[in-house]
C-alpha cells in the first residue's frame, strides 16, 4: 500500500514539475522582447507605398507631397542618365514655383569655418577644414581624401573623384564619368561660382555617348547687400552624339519667364557665406530631335507649365502641365493634360481684402 502511495506521489510530483516547466516556457515566450520588432519602419513597395494604398504618390521626409512631372524624353544611348527632373517636396520657391524645383548636380568645396570645427596643426595658425561634397541625381555624398588627388565617398565607396586642371571628375564605379566645371555657361566662365566654391555638372560621359548641360548664371544685386548674389538656371541638355561627333541627335531646351537683375528675388538661400537667389520660374520644356547634323532640330514634344497665385505666400504655384505633340503633325497644336494640382491653404480673404488665418471652430 505504501509502495502504491509513493508511486502516486512520484507521478504527481513529476507532473507538477513538467507542468511548471511548460508554463514557464509559455510565459518566457510571451514576455521575451522581440528584438527591434517595434522599431522597424515599413519599407518596400508594399506597406502603403503605392498610390492605390494611400491615394498619393508618396510623402516626403518633412510630411509634404513628393512627386515629379512625368516627362517623356528620348532615352540616351548606353543607359546614360538624364539629370532633368521637375519634382515637388521642397521648401520655398524653386525653379517651378512654390514647393517645386529642378535639382542641380554639383561639386562644392567648402573652405569656410561655417558649422565646422577648425583644424589646428603644430606651429601653424588655425585654418578651416576643407570639405568636399558631391550632389548627383538621387544621392549626396561627402568625399574623403585618400591620397594627393583621390577622394572616396564616405558612405558610398564606389564613388571616387579626382581633379584635372580646374575640372572635377567623379566616377560612379559603373563606367560613367561625371564632369564638373565652373565654365558650363556656353563655354564661358559662370559668374559667382568661384566665390561659391561650386562646380556645376557639365557632362556625363559613357561609352560612345555623352550628355552635355548648359546653364544661365547671373549676378544679382540685392538691396543693401555689399556682395552680389548668384542666380543659377539649367537651360539646355544635349545628348546622343553623332558618330562623327559633330552634333547631338537630341536636345532639351528649358525656358523661363523674364525678369531684370534688379527685380526682387523670389527666393534666397545661403551657401557658406554667399547667397543664391531664384529669379525665374520655368515656363516650358522643349524636347527636340534632328535627323542629321545638317538638319535643324525639330520639336518632338513641348511641355508648358501653368501657374496660379498661392493664397498663403502670394507667389506662383504650379497648377497644371500640358503637352503638345510633334511639330508638323495634327497634334502640334493640341494640348494634352499631363498633370493638375490643387493645394490646401491656411489663409482666406476677409471682406476688407486682407488675407487672414483661416480658423474653423469645431463643435464640442
Amino acid at each position: 500500500m505504501d509502495r502504491k502511495v509513493n508511486g502516486w506521489r512520484a507521478h504527481a510530483l513529476r507532473w507538477s514539475r513538467e507542468t511548471s516547466l511548460v508554463w514557464f516556457a509559455l510565459v518566457v515566450t510571451l514576455l521575451w522582447p522581440r528584438i527591434g520588432a517595434a522599431q522597424l519602419a515599413p519599407t518596400g513597395p508594399h506597406y502603403a507605398g503605392r498610390t492605390s494604398d494611400t491615394g498619393h504618390d508618396s510623402v516626403g521626409p518633412s510630411g509634404g507631397y513628393a512627386t515629379s512631372i512625368p516627362l517623356d524624353l528620348p532615352p540616351a544611348r548606353g543607359g546614360l542618365p538624364l539629370p532633368l527632373q521637375i519634382s515637388s517636396g521642397g521648401r520655398g520657391f524653386g525653379a517651378a514655383g512654390v514647393g517645386w524645383d529642378i535639382p542641380l548636380s554639383f561639386v562644392r568645396v567648402d573652405d569656410t569655418y561655417a558649422h565646422r570645427r577648425p583644424q589646428k596643426q603644430p606651429n601653424l595658425p588655425i585654418a578651416p577644414r576643407s570639405q568636399i561634397t558631391v550632389a548627383l541625381p538621387g544621392q549626396y555624398a561627402e568625399m574623403v581624401q585618400q591620397s594627393t588627388n583621390l577622394w572616396i565617398g564616405r558612405n558610398t565607396p564606389t564613388l571616387s573623384m579626382r581633379k584635372e586642371n580646374d575640372v572635377w571628375k567623379v566616377f560612379d564605379g559603373s563606367g560613367l564619368t561625371y564632369v564638373f566645371s565652373q565654365q558650363p555657361c556656353g563655354g564661358i566662365s559662370c559668374p559667382g561660382l568661384v566665390d561659391l566654391g561650386m562646380w556645376l555638372l557639365r557632362s556625363i560621359e559613357g561609352p560612345g555617348n555623352s550628355v552635355v548641360l548648359t546653364y544661365d548664371v547671373k549676378l544679382v544685386t540685392l538691396p543693401g547687400a555689399s556682395t552680389a548674389a548668384t542666380s543659377i538656371d539649367l537651360i539646355a541638355l544635349s545628348y546622343n552624339v553623332h558618330s562623327s561627333g559633330a552634333c547631338s541627335k537630341n536636345e532639351i531646351a528649358l525656358s523661363y519667364d523674364l525678369s531684370l537683375p534688379t527685380d526682387p528675388p523670389k527666393a534666397l538661400s545661403v551657401m557658406g557665406t554667399r547667397a543664391i537667389v531664384r529669379q525665374h520660374k520655368l515656363t516650358s520644356v522643349n524636347v527636340m530631335g534632328r535627323a542629321s547634323c545638317g538638319a535643324s532640330p525639330e520639336r518632338l514634344r513641348l511641355y508648358t507649365l501653368n501657374y496660379l497665385v498661392d493664397p498663403d505666400t502670394r507667389q506662383d504655384r504650379l497648377a497644371s502641365v500640358q503637352m503638345y505633340g510633334r511639330e508638323g503633325t495634327d497634334e502640334a497644336n493640341v494640348a494634352v493634360p499631363v498633370a493638375e494640382f490643387t493645394y490646401g491653404t491656411a489663409t482666406t480673404v476677409a471682406p476688407s481684402g486682407n488675407h487672414v488665418l483661416q480658423y474653423v471652430n469645431p463643435q464640442s
